[in-house]
């Protein structure tokens, strides 16, 4: 967590004045923003209406509703847990990756798309893949949304 609010303190971040300052109080009292921030986006992630979410997962409306404060939760909470394929582009302030996402929502058929997919175009592009393996991960991200939702039993199945 310390890296990242090194990383929130620098670069081109404008969510509150707080954020500009680096030192004792105001680093804790940016801390226990951000967790409530977080706290906040879970919450509000969880009682997302269902056009919001793809198979599930949280798509582009629901971060198209997200103020910045919210939009910055989301990325440090998903940063913190993400490796491998999912991981964050360490090349971009956390300010840059928002307006990267936003920049991929700005595309209406892109609404419906996780976030995930999101994430992992924006960091294909910045490690500079090749368009057609981009456009491979939006193929697939498509197909994936195309799908039905899984039918889950309301109940466990009777004993045999």
């Amino acid at each position: 967590m310390e890296s990242y609010l090194n990383k929130l303190t620098q670069g081109n971040l404008r969510f509150t004045p707080v954020l500009a300052h680096a030192g004792g109080m105001l680093r804790r009292s940016t801390s226990f923003l951000l967790a409530a921030a977080l706290i906040g986006a879970i919450c509000r992630a969880q009682d997302a209406p269902a056009d919001q979410k793809t198979r599930g997962n949280l798509n582009g409306r629901f971060w198209s509703r997200m103020d910045d404060t919210l939009k910055l939760a989301f990325l440090l909470g998903f940063c913190e847990a993400a490796t491998g394929t999912f991981a964050c582009p360490k090349q971009l302030e956390f300010g840059e990756i928002t307006q990267g996402i936003d920049r991929f929502y700005q595309e209406p058929e892109n609404l419906r798309l996780p976030i995930l997919a999101a994430m992992r175009v924006l960091a294909m592009k910045v490690e500079g893949a090749r368009a057609t393996e981009i456009d491979g991960v939006m193929n697939a991200a498509r197909e994936y949304a195309d799908k039905p939702e899984p039918k889950v039993p309301l109940s466990p199945p009777p004993p045999k």
